[in-house]
């Protein structure tokens, strides 16, 4: 499939609406808004997370405000905004309960088979969990959505803590992505990313306080922020190693910016600070939308593939930096690792119950602990892994247990896991930021 308005599955014309003006992409952008799975990001975490506080960003308005830059991109480049914006409203949907700490739970227990990860998923979801007609499973997005959407365009290697698409849905990532690199528009949403990341985490962590003069005082976090930034600097901008090098002196110039605008900023009250560092923010925002570049690419293939994005060395230096910041300081602390921790728990434990592994046999009567919309899968899986004479390649009942706890929200996994383990206990997560 080269045109890139066609969809995978072809579905009926509908009666020509003379009032429907969309093109192909906002009707992708429509479908996936509408989703469950894209409402579910609502309760899942970001950064912060576990029903500490409702002021903290969550996965759902992280996604919204990567479509908003992405949107911004598309107008600046001359690209679609609408298949932007689609790609960017899909590119989180198959994270699991409690971020990554459920990714790599997932990942760890399925390590014998197709493994976990939310990019992978995010492909699942739109092509067969999803629900929208009874003609076709999933969303049936057009091609150049679901290309874009494959962010990692590899097989995923289960247990490894890397990133891909299922080996399992290999032909069907085949039969929409002709060139296994990233398009344009992907290109363009991986950018948006980014830069949501590196405004918005940190933002978060600075008007909540967990990130002060003091953190930034300190030797020893400055030069954990400085080595993170050059580690991930090195890692994502290959191309700029030896060119344009993160150098700790870069490194420490860009710290100490976020010290003098976002923190030593004179202002006489809390709301003019935030004013400050909103104003800061949004100037970054703004160049990193502005200043970044259109190269030809020579590959011979279709539209989506034939532009490059190019990012200056200084925004990807600064993004870096304002990356590891919160990376340091936050993601690495001790009250968030240890939530991690009780995340990782949780998510094993809920897969445990519904895939079998805590028993001894698949004379289990595991359907009716599903809900009732997943109890006839559940049922088929177990039928279908009974056949299955070999025991290591019983996956059926796995795989559903996959797609079921990675739908959960936090709040969601946490209610299950207590009246499964604790139905007596108080609430699971109790310790405070």
């Amino acid at each position: 499939m080269d045109n890139d308005d066609a969809r995978r599955l072809q579905e009926e014309p509908r009666e020509a609406d003379p009032k429907d003006k969309r093109d192909p992409f906002e009707h992708d952008r429509s479908r996936i808004v509408h989703s469950s799975a894209f409402r579910r990001l609502q309760g899942k975490t970001q950064v912060y997370g576990f029903g500490s506080s409702d002021f903290y960003r969550s996965r759902l308005t992280h996604t919204l405000e990567v479509a908003q830059i992405g949107n911004g991109l598309a107008l600046d480049l001359d690209a679609n905004p609408s298949l932007v914006e689609a790609i960017c409203l899909g590119h989180d949907i198959g994270h699991p309960p409690y971020g990554h700490a459920g990714e790599k739970a997932l990942d760890e227990l399925l390590k014998e088979h197709d493994g976990f990860n939310a990019n992978a998923q995010n492909i699942r979801i739109v092509t067969y969990l999803e629900r929208k007609s009874p003609k076709y499973e999933g969303l049936n997005l057009t091609v150049a959505t679901l290309d874009g959407i494959t962010k990692y365009p590899e097989v995923l290697p289960p247990g490894e803590g890397k990133k891909g698409y299922y080996k399992t849905d290999e032909r069907l990532v085949r039969s929409f992505k002709p060139h296994l690199v990233r398009t344009f528009e992907c290109q363009l949403m991986n950018w948006a990313d980014d830069v949501a990341y590196s405004a918005h985490d940190l933002e978060d962590a600075i008007i909540i306080g967990t990130i002060g003069l003091q953190e930034l005082a300190s030797e020893s976090i400055r030069d954990k922020i400085v080595q993170r930034a050059i580690t991930a600097y090195t890692y994502e901008w290959p191309t700029f190693v030896e060119s344009e090098p993160l150098t700790a002196e870069d490194a420490e110039q860009l710290l100490n910016e976020v010290v003098e605008r976002c923190l030593k900023e004179p202002a006489s009250s809390r709301s003019d600070r935030i004013k400050v560092l909103k104003s800061f923010m949004s100037w970054h925002i703004h160049e990193c939308v502005t200043q970044v570049e259109i190269r030809k690419s020579t590959i011979e293939a279709p539209e989506r593939y034939t532009r490059d994005l190019w990012v200056p060395p200084r925004l990807a230096k600064r993004v870096e930096l304002f990356k590891a910041i919160p990376w340091v300081c936050v993601i690495k602390s001790t009250p968030v690792v240890t939530l991690q921790h009780a995340g990782r728990r949780v998510v094993s434990d809920l897969f445990k119950a519904f895939s079998f592994k805590s028993h001894e046999s698949l004379d289990y009567d595991l359907a009716n602990l599903y809900p009732i919309d997943w109890q006839a899968d559940c049922a088929n899986a177990v039928a279908t892994d009974i056949k299955n004479d070999d025991h290591e390649r019983r996956f059926q009942v796995k795989q559903l247990a996959r797609d079921y706890v990675g739908s959960m929200t936090d709040a969601q996994a946490e209610s299950i896991w207590r009246r499964l383990y604790m139905p007596e206990g108080g609430p699971l997560f109790t310790a405070k930021l």
